[in-house]
């Protein structure tokens, strides 16, 4: 990863809770996928919401499937023309959402996915994207 971006990350994420902004960093120093590599880990990792709230009722299916169409609209509408950086944090947005077990465990809390709606928000301001911020 482009040491420019690793001096930017923790000014990106300052304003995460210490721990979500330690494992978003983390998440953004994984090797970069492809495009349809994230996307189908998304469309899994929904397909696994759906299983999960057949058993579990208070599950935030709605809030889930919002952040799901974020980070779907973030990898259709700019993945193609930004930078490798760029994409690293839009990368970073869909690990955290498909990653049950971060900050708030998705599937062991009511609010299991607002931390991750609180991390997309955060990279959606980055990218000039508020129209689609998620009210949690």
């Amino acid at each position: 990863m482009n040491p420019e971006l690793e001096i930017n990350l923790d000014q990106i994420f300052s304003s995460l809770p210490e721990t979500v902004g330690a494992q978003a960093i983390d998440l953004c120093r994984r090797r970069l996928l492809t495009k349809n590599e994230l996307v189908a880990l998304i469309a899994d990792y929904a397909d696994q919401i759906e299983q999960v709230a057949h058993t579990r009722e208070d599950l935030d299916v709605n809030l889930a499937d919002c952040i799901a169409k974020r980070c779907l609209t973030l990898l259709d509408e700019h993945w193609e023309n930004e930078s490798e950086q760029n994409r690293h944090l839009i990368q970073t947005a869909c690990f955290y959402f498909v990653e049950s077990d971060d900050d708030d465990d998705d599937f062991e809390s009511v609010f299991g996915f607002d931390d991750d709606a609180e991390l997309l928000n955060l990279i959606l301001v980055h990218f000039g994207r508020e129209d689609l911020f998620i009210q949690i």
